[in-house]
């Protein structure tokens, strides 16, 4: 399982650092760049080296994002190559992909991906909606954000939950679910989110083991791809925090 951690955090940051090495590159043959792109290619070596090391050690809060759903200013300045890396990737499967924005998964409570500023047409049909991120490295759509209800779970890509996330996910559920919509959802509505929603079917009873969970979810939303960190940490959770 680390071996499988350790890979997806190289995968994560290669292109980053693949594009900070070739414009080193470029630099030192020609020397005509300015210094303004000798800045730029450190700001991107920086920005790699701390995300590396905030993924191995699972800490969502290195993007410093609130309450709120919003990112603070700092983050901004310090992570600008990667968020603007991770929104043209995003934006660039948003407007290729065929898959839905997001699906029922099971009446009331929808899986999907981020949403962003001028896609509010498409929750409309469900009236207001309690919202559940689970993103660190985006910033909540206003919009999103002042819905029925708001909580943000910062969950770093391609990582777990926290057990106490986990609980905390599955009280904001209930709470919810039967007065109005529940929308849970990451980056893409694969991973992080999908967690929190299979824990919600086997904590209820629906599944009684991971693989039904996934068959069922899967069936709903196809994309659906947990990491072998992401499936274990439901083991623990099924054993001690069954709800009735």
């Amino acid at each position: 399982m680390a071996a499988d951690a350790n890979a997806a955090i190289v995968w994560k940051f290669t292109p980053m650092i693949t594009a900070a090495a070739t414009l080193f590159a470029v630099v030192t043959a020609g020397d005509v760049i300015s210094w303004l792109v000798l800045g730029g290619i450190g700001a991107v070596a920086i920005c790699a080296l701390i995300l590396t090391l905030a993924f191995k050690r699972r800490r969502p809060d290195v993007f410093l994002k609130r309450a709120d759903g919003r990112l603070g200013w700092a983050s901004w300045i310090l992570f600008w190559p990667y968020y603007l890396y991770n929104h043209l990737i995003f934006n660039v499967w948003r407007k290729t992909s065929r898959e839905m924005p997001f699906d029922e998964i099971v009446p009331g409570l929808f899986l999907g991906r981020r949403l962003g500023r001028g896609e509010a047409h498409l929750l409309e049909c469900l009236g207001p909606v309690a919202v559940l991120d689970l993103t660190a490295e985006f910033q909540e759509a206003a919009w999103l954000r002042q819905q029925a209800a708001y909580l943000c779970l910062p969950t770093l890509d391609m990582t777990p939950p926290t057990e106490a996330a986990i609980r905390r996910a599955l009280d904001f559920i209930r709470e919810h679910l039967g007065q109005r919509p529940v929308y849970v959802h990451c980056a893409l509505g694969h991973g992080r989110s999908a967690v929190i929603v299979l824990a919600h079917l086997l904590a209820t009873g629906q599944c009684s083991t991971i693989t039904q969970a996934l068959e069922l979810a899967r069936s709903r939303r196809p994309g659906i791809s947990l990491t072998s960190r992401q499936k274990e940490c439901l083991r623990p959770f099924i054993r001690t925090n069954k709800m009735s």
